[in-house]
This record gives structure tokens, C-alpha cells and sequence, in this order.
């Protein structure tokens, strides 16, 4: 929401509009290029060099149906100026070089868009293409069909063609395999939905489905499910019907508005970037009903990023004056506020910088050593030689991430695995009273976890506190009653210790 009203109190008249939507389509167009050249050059690893072999990864993005949302986005906004540039009388217009160009960088984006195989992005793109179209003839443009239907279909079906439409072809026939498409989203719809029954109001909290969800679950699924895949349900779980529907309401009472401005709007400029907004709009609307793209950050930047330009497009007067209020020009700050703004800014730029960047460290240690130590964390398992240094790095993960749970977790694993080498009684006491100290820090920072409680009983089982161990795993099963592979280590546990 920040991004939209920066964008709108930041970026007016069409000079700033101007540059601010070239750069828009030209970072996605890079973007989309990378993505491209790592599909044929290094499958499985983002940037050639960061393995992402475990996920279905497309350029940047670790998950393809993001990078799709993404796309989808910043291709119809591309098409929109595109359309702006086109003349509305022959001999007027942009220069046929700039249109050029800008039909090829659209031809690289939907490409991208299709290698992607994302089923939701591909037919959220079909959906909005006809949205445009149908716009763009109700509005009797049609010289410019033609050149929307180019641009939309036939050159990427040509490449397509060229390179071999077979996987396209054959991902998309997966969609008569309701299993493939839906099979585990339906359990996450009906957990939502029950969420939403029993929270109707203002919900269960931003962010909170990956921990109440397992409460609700009817069986068993074999992935970690930390979003409804399904951006309305997981709003309304979370805000209630009291703030889902401010959310909601907004957003489609914004876009039916501008759809209904659009029809009155006659300047190329203003109909044509303004309905290639909009058409991104409705393309990341209808993917979110199978996706969580608004969950994405990046993501959720540009779609409010998209909506502040369609509204400060509509305050264009023929494509020329400035609507309501001035350039970013006009907005200046005076002597020691001007200086102690940009001093603030400065300051929580980067320590936004700063925590992201040691997050990513953290986490990167953690993948390494689970990467080549991952056997040895399993419960039953024994350290090898050499753990201390494992244990080092576990520490330096924690001290990097402090507010982060993970670290603090496996920092608790490791110590109760120093301790499970049976050395005497006094050290494996003290590694079991830094491993319950460790899992205290990721539960107050993490108390729902359910791995959590069951490490915590673990320890109190090692420690002989039995009444202890057993509430921890009683809090365990409470937290995650559908998950088997947790069930069947509380039942090994109990059965042989308790």
C-alpha cells in the first residue's frame, strides 16, 4: 500500500510517469531475458550459480508461477505504452524505431512468460489479453487490433514454433488432471474457509495461515503449506470479513472506476498505458485465485506500483498537464527537516539492507550444512567426526539472524546431537541445557512450530523430566494433528522413553 501512494504522490505529470513505466518495462524485460538464457543455459540454478534444483525455479524467482505473476504484470504494461505510441492519425506518433524495439522486448516477455509452463500465469495472461481486446474494440480503435493481436499471439507462437511448443503443449494438458491442478489447493481452500468460519471478523492476524492452518487440516500433505494458495481466501482468513473487504473492495471498486474513466478518455497516451495497467491489474487479480502472488514481495511492490500509475494516467489532462497536485519537484523540505528526513531515510534504508542481507547469510549457511550434512539432523542419528565445526557455523547462522527462529533451531539440534555422542555425564547435561535454551529462543520467536515443541520434549526425555516431555508433545500433536512423519516420531518417542 506504501508503494501505491509513493507512486502517486511521487511520480505525477507525464514526465515522471514517463520515466518511471521505461524503467518498469525495462528491469522486467531484463528480467525476463535472464530468464530465458538460464532455461536453456543453467536449468535449476538462479543466476547460474545458486542451486535451485529443488523447486521449479524461472529466472529469478524460485517458484515459476511468480515469476509468471510478475510478468504478466510488466507485459501489459509494456503492451499499453506500446499502444500509446502507436499514432492515433497517420503521421503522428512515437518514432517506428521506438516501436519497434518495445514490440520486440514484449515478444522476449511473453516468452518468458510461456517457457515459465505456468499454468495459472498462462491462463491468467489469455484471460487478460481478451479483456484488452475487447476494450480496445469496444473503444473502435480498430487499426490498432491487428497490431495488439501481433504482438499478443503470433510472434512468441512463431519462436514457440522454432524452439519446440512441446513442453508448453503438454504442461497445459495437465489441466484435464483435476489431481495435478487443484488435489492439495482444495485442502488448503477448505482449511481457509474454516479458518475464516471460525475467525469471521478480523480474522486470525497478517501472516498467521502457515500456523493455524494444521489445526484445520482433514489429511495429510506432503508439502509445507505456509500460504491458502488462493490470495482472497488468505486475506479474509487473516483480516476477517471486516478487513478483507476494505482490501478487496478497494482494489475492484478502483478498477471498475477506471474502467469506467477509460471508456470517457480519448488521448492515445492516456488510453493506451492506462488499459494496459488495467489489464495487468485483472491478469494478477484472476492468477491470484489459484496463487498467493500478493505474498510475494516483489510482487505485491509492482502490482501497487501498477495501480498508483493507472490512477495518476487518469489524472492526466490530454496527455500533457499534470492532474491534481505537481512534480516531485514542488515537494521539498526546508532546512534541518530537509536533513533529517534524508538522514532517517538513509538510516532505515539500510538497516533494511543490512537485516536482509544477514538473513540471506544465515540462511545460506544453514542450506549448506544441511545440504552436506542433512542425514546426520535426523532424529536417531548420531553426529560425525568433525561436528564441532558443523556447530560453529550453526552459531555464526544464529548470531548473523537473531530474530530469525531457524538458526536457533538447528543451533538446539546440534547441541542435542553433541550430546547423543555419550560423553560424560556432565557435558551431555550441559549440551542438553544449551539445546532447551537454544529451543526456547526459536519457540518465543516461533511458538506454534510444532518441530519446535517436539525438540523441547526431546530434551526433557534425555533429561529424564518426563511430565515435561509429555506436555511438549502433547502441544506438538495439537499443532499439527494431520502430519505423520511428526505422529510417528511422538509415538517412537513415548513408546520407548515414557
Amino acid at each position: 500500500m506504501g508503494a501505491f501512494y509513493l507512486t502517486i504522490f511521487g511520480f505525477r505529470g507525464r514526465p515522471w510517469i514517463d520515466r518511471l513505466i521505461k524503467v518498469m518495462i525495462g528491469v522486467a524485460f531484463s528480467v525476463a531475458l535472464l530468464g530465458i538464457l538460464q532455461h536453456y543455459a543453467t536449468p535449476g540454478k538462479i543466476y547460474g550459480f545458486r542451486d535451485a534444483s529443488y523447486a521449479p525455479s524461472f529466472g529469478p524467482y524460485v517458484n515459476h508461477n511468480h515469476f509468471a505473476g510478475y510478468m504478466e504484470m510488466m507485459t501489459f504494461l509494456a503492451i499499453g505504452y506500446l499502444l500509446a505510441a502507436y499514432p492515433a492519425r497517420r503521421g503522428k506518433g512515437d518514432p517506428v524505431g521506438k516501436r519497434i524495439l518495445l514490440g520486440f522486448m514484449i515478444t522476449v516477455m511473453i516468452i518468458s512468460l510461456c517457457l515459465s509452463l505456468s499454468r495459472g500465469g498462462i491462463i491468467s495472461f489469455i484471460v487478460a489479453s481478451s479483456f484488452l481486446i475487447g476494450m480496445v474494440w469496444m473503444k473502435r480503435r480498430r487499426r490498432i487490433l491487428p497490431l495488439v493481436l501481433l504482438v499478443l499471439f503470433l510472434a512468441p507462437l512463431f519462436y514457440l514454433l522454432w524452439i519446440g511448443i512441446g513442453p508448453f503443449i503438454d504442461r497445459l494438458s495437465t489441466l484435464k488432471e483435476w489431481h495435478a491442478t487443484i488435489g492439495y489447493r482444495l485442502e488448503e481452500w477448505h482449511g481457509a474457509l474454516q479458518i475464516i468460519k471460525n475467525f469471521p471478523l478480523f480474522g486470525t492476524g497478517l501472516g498467521t495461515f502457515m500456523y493455524i492452518f494444521p489445526l484445520y487440516q482433514r489429511k495429510a500433505i506432503p508439502l509445507i503449506c505456509d500460504h491458502a494458495e488462493n490470495d482472497y481466501l488468505e486475506i479474509f482468513s487473516d483480516l476477517g470479513f471486516v478487513g478483507g473487504a476494505l482490501f478487496w473492495g478497494g482494489i475492484f471498486f478502483f478498477v471498475g472506476y477506471g474502467i469506467k474513466k477509460w471508456l470517457r478518455r480519448d488521448h492515445p497516451y492516456v488510453v493506451g498505458v492506462s488499459i494496459g495497467g488495467l489489464a495487468g491489474v485483472i491478469a494478477f487479480l484472476f492468477h491470484g485465485l489459484v496463487d498467493f502472488n500478493l505474498r510475494i514481495p516483489a510482487n505485491a511492490f509492482h502490482f501497487f506500483v501498477l495501480l498508483g500509475v493507472v490512477h495518476n494516467v487518469f489524472s492526466l489532462r490530454d496527455g500533457k498537464q499534470k492532474g491534481m497536485g505537481s512534480s516531485p519537484e514542488s515537494v521539498k523540505f526546508k532546512g534541518m527537516g530537509r536533513r533529517l528526513f534524508f538522514v532517517l531515510s538513509l538510516v532505515l534504508t539500510g538497516v533494511y539492507i543490512l537485516s536482509i542481507t544477514c538473513n540471506y547469510a544465515a540462511e545460506r549457511i544453514i542450506s549448506e550444512v544441511k545440504k552436506e550434512y542433512g542425514d546426520f539432523f535426523e532424529y536417531g542419528t548420531y553426529p560425525p567426526e568433525g561436528f564441532d565445526e558443523i556447530l560453529s557455523k550453526l552459531r555464526k547462522a544464529r548470531a548473523l539472524s537473531p530474530l530469525y527462529s531457524l538458526p536457533h533451531y538447528f543451533v538446539a539440534r546440534g547441541y542435542q546431537q553433541m550430546a547423543s555422542r555419550r560423553p560424560s555425564r556432565r557435558d551431555a547435561g550441559s549440551y542438553l541445557n544449551r539445546a532447551a535454551e537454544a529451543y526456547g529462543c526459536a519457540l518465543r520467536l516461533e511458538p506454534v512450530n510444532p518441530w519446535y515443541h517436539l525438540g523441547l520434549g526431546m530434551v526433557y526425555l534425555y533429561q529424564s523430566k518426563c511430565d515435561r516431555a509429555k506436555r511438549a508433545f502433547e502441544r506438538a500433536w495439537r499443532l499439527a494433528p494431520k502430519n505423520r512423519r511428526l505422529h510417528f516420531y511422538l509415538r517412537r518417542l513415548m513408546r520407548e522413553r515414557c
